[in-house]
């Protein structure tokens, strides 16, 4: 029988940063992609086909990474995190804002990551209004990182924060002011002598 040990008594809380960190990239191209799909200047760069398809697939690594992160906390003795101080904001001790924060976003994203699933369940409103959190998730997500991250006081890591949020910011502002057009309809087929035809 193979036994795991861990030695490092760090090792679980290194691997919940690692995986937090790659979590947020994820989530963070996983924006990009939306926002690429999305907006009309972008849609004028590169090939359109298979943007959809890697936002989607980035949502679902992104969950599982954001998976990873919380649990990983489970085996960290050092600050003894528990079921509740993980999934129950401003139950944590551990810089309790930040760290509720990330619970939100982590809550949002699962929501967005099901309505994309129950699309054709409940109505297009609805869907593009839960959507729309995924940006309220990657803001959070953002905070989360900057605040609570134990490397974020390091000039890479801020730098990385930064770029990334400015990135998003501005696709977002083109997507609000560049969005691209929905599908038409098709015109109901007319022929003589027979009723227009329509669903």
């Amino acid at each position: 029988m193979i036994q795991f040990q861990v030695t490092d008594p760090h090792f679980f809380w290194s691997l919940s940063r690692a995986s937090g960190m790659l979590a947020y990239l994820i989530l963070c191209a996983s924006v990009i992609l939306g926002l690429r799909v999305r907006t009309r200047t972008l849609g004028k760069v590169g090939a359109s086909w298979g943007a959809f398809d890697l936002h989607q697939l980035a949502s679902l690594a992104g969950l599982g990474a954001l998976a990873l992160h919380v649990l990983s906390l489970l085996g960290d003795k050092w600050f003894a995190f528990g079921p509740r101080e993980l999934l129950v904001p401003f139950a944590s001790p551990y810089r309790p804002v930040p760290t509720a924060l990330g619970v939100i976003a982590l809550y949002l994203v699962v929501a967005v990551l099901a309505s994309s699933y129950l699309r054709k369940r409940i109505s297009r409103g609805a869907w593009h209004a839960i959507h729309m959190l995924s940006f309220v998730a990657f803001g959070l997500a953002l905070f989360h990182g900057l605040n609570a991250g134990t490397e974020s006081a390091e000039p890479w890591a801020r730098a990385l924060y930064w770029l990334t949020g400015t990135m998003v910011g501005v696709l977002f502002l083109a997507r609000l002011f560049d969005p691209a057009p929905r599908a038409k309809k098709p015109k109901p087929v007319e022929l003589r002598g027979v009723e227009p035809l329509t669903s």
